[in-house]
């Protein structure tokens, strides 16, 4: 079962309040972009690496989410970090899905500048949760 429309908690929270826009959204195929402004820099005034991991974690989730339909939550996030980015770029996510089992699911992604050159690339594996709340256990 897929997601045929975007929840309102996708674009709401962490991931508007920096600034990530989800630009394409179809099932197995997520594409979110992010202008970079002066509150993503590091103090080298570079781009800071949390938010490459932000948008890697939230593009591959994504991504599963529109297979699965389930909710999920990161259970690990390795990320290799090839080249920075400066302000007044756009970067750009994009993710594929390596796996979905039972109760995990695997997935892989990369950011790019605008002009194509590869940042990052991760892989995540998320523990997907019950569709209704009622029905989590702790």
């Amino acid at each position: 079962m897929s997601i045929t429309e975007r929840p309102k908690r996708i674009e709401a929270g962490f991931e508007q309040h920096i600034g990530m826009q989800i630009t394409r959204m179809e099932e197995g195929h997520v594409v979110v972009e992010l202008p970079i402004t002066p509150e993503l820099l590091n103090a080298g005034n570079l781009l800071h690496g949390g938010v490459i991991a932000s948008l890697l974690d939230h593009v591959i989730g994504l991504t599963i989410r529109t297979h699965t339909g389930h909710r999920l939550v990161t259970v690990n996030l390795n990320i290799h970090y090839l080249a920075s980015a400066k302000e007044g770029d756009l970067i750009v996510g994009t993710a594929k899905i390596r796996h979905i089992g039972k109760s995990l699911a695997t997935g892989e992604g990369e950011v790019r500048n605008g002009t194509g050159k590869l940042l990052a690339i991760a892989s995540a594996t998320f523990k997907q949760l019950p569709k209704n709340l009622n029905e989590v256990k702790e």
